[in-house]
């Protein structure tokens, strides 16, 4: 009777530990979850930021890239102005319907 009882309290014992590590294991892991939800949103919002701050970027470069282009062609007309002249010659060229005559009026400016 003693030697049963004893295996009972160690299979009881044995029974108990195996269930309170599982419950704890589901306890710690449910603890985690939430207090890294708020780390998570944050990543998530760290995230979104920093795609629409990457795009603001590229449309601000893109603008540059026009500007400067512009400047950069306009400094070139000022001081070669017979560049106009062949531009407007190869256009005329690449069109269909050559045998008309056409006539570009340019404004000085």
């Amino acid at each position: 009777i003693e030697q049963g009882k004893q295996q009972g309290l160690l299979d009881g014992q044995k029974e108990g530990f195996q269930k309170g590590f599982v419950s704890g294991e589901q306890a710690g892991k449910q603890g985690f979850l939430e207090a890294a939800k708020p780390v998570n949103d944050l990543f998530q919002a760290l995230s979104r930021w920093q795609s629409e701050k990457e795009q603001q970027q590229r449309h601000m470069i893109c603008e540059l890239v026009q500007k400067v282009a512009q400047q950069v062609i306009r400094a070139e007309l000022t001081l070669m102005p017979q560049q106009i002249l062949a531009l407007v010659d190869e256009t005329l060229s690449a069109m269909p319907g050559k045998a008309e005559t056409v006539t570009v009026h340019l404004n000085p400016q």
